[in-house]
């Protein structure tokens, strides 16, 4: 946040402001000498700074900083209604805490409960307009607080959507290619996550642990290989990423109920269109996430 027990704010300007259809704001060669809050409740425009261009609407919301430049102008069929405030922040002894002595928000963000947010500034302004300028700051410190949590849930709406992502496309690979060698220390790492949270997530996103997701899908693989090609039991547990073929048996029967073998000749006698083992489909639950212990 832009202030915190040491430091306050002090506004040196505001205002409700019913644009005209020809409004222009050119601050391309007058840059601003003060912080910005600027809130658009209604209206369409279009804002652009540092090559960005913005298309504005009712909702968004601006922190401008020092010595930013920008360019905006309105849609004339529907000219903006903006509530902007001046301010600056001061220390204990009244100074001017510069921008880079204090850690920034974000310059932009999309104001998801407007009516909440437009009651704040409304009151803010309405404190300023009665020379009550104490009020006023505590209600722009409101304002700017809401600001800061809505940046904050953001950025970690963002981070779970990230790794929503990531792991969506790592069960896909793990179902697609269980053979290959998965290492959960890296994959996490890569993630940006301890292996310990890592697997949390997996299995909040997947339903099962890393362990299980991997053990389940080299089982399917192994009961498709050995419904519906000629490869040799052990060929399919190397195939399937288990070499030591006694280890492969086990776990086998322990999550199918029959060896193997067994499983071939039962499926050789049946049509494998129906068989559960061929397409995929197991009654059974994996009872124990230690599987395949060369994971690591």
């Amino acid at each position: 946040m832009i202030f915190n027990e040491k430091n306050r704010v002090r506004i040196n300007s505001l205002g409700k402001f019913f644009c005209k259809a020809d409004w222009v704001w050119d601050l391309r060669n007058h840059p601003f000498h003060d912080f910005d809050l600027w809130f658009l409740i209604d209206g369409k425009g279009r804002l652009t700074f540092d090559g960005r261009e913005y298309e504005l609407r009712g909702g968004d919301c601006f922190l401008f900083r020092p010595g930013m430049t920008l360019y905006a102008d309105n849609d004339h069929d529907e000219p903006l209604i903006v509530i902007y405030t001046h301010f600056d922040v001061i220390d204990v002894q009244e100074n001017v805490v510069k921008p880079e002595d204090m850690p920034l928000p974000a310059l932009y963000r999309k104001i998801s409960d407007p009516v909440f947010f437009v009651n704040i500034l409304h009151r803010m302004l309405d404190c300023f307009y009665r020379s009550d300028k104490d009020g006023a700051g505590n209600w722009l410190t409101a304002a700017l607080l809401e600001v800061s949590h809505l940046d904050t849930n953001d950025s970690q709406l963002n981070a779970f959507s990230r790794v929503s992502e990531y792991i969506r496309k790592l069960y896909t690979r793990i179902n697609e290619h269980p053979e290959k060698d998965y290492s959960l220390r890296k994959l996490a790492a890569q993630a940006g996550y301890s292996p310990e949270h890592f697997s949390r997530l997996f299995k909040q996103h997947t339903g099962s642990s890393f362990r299980e997701s991997i053990t389940r899908s080299r089982i399917n693989q192994a009961g498709y290989l050995l419904s519906s090609t000629a490869y040799s039991i052990s060929q399919i547990a190397g195939i399937v990423g288990c070499p030591d073929i006694f280890m492969f048996s086990k776990l086998f029967k322990k999550h199918t109920g029959i060896s193997p073998s067994e499983y071939r000749n039962t499926a050789r006698s049946r049509d494998t269109r129906k068989d559960g083992f061929a397409t995929g489909r197991f009654p059974h639950i994996l009872s124990s996430p230690g599987d395949f212990s060369e994971l690591k």
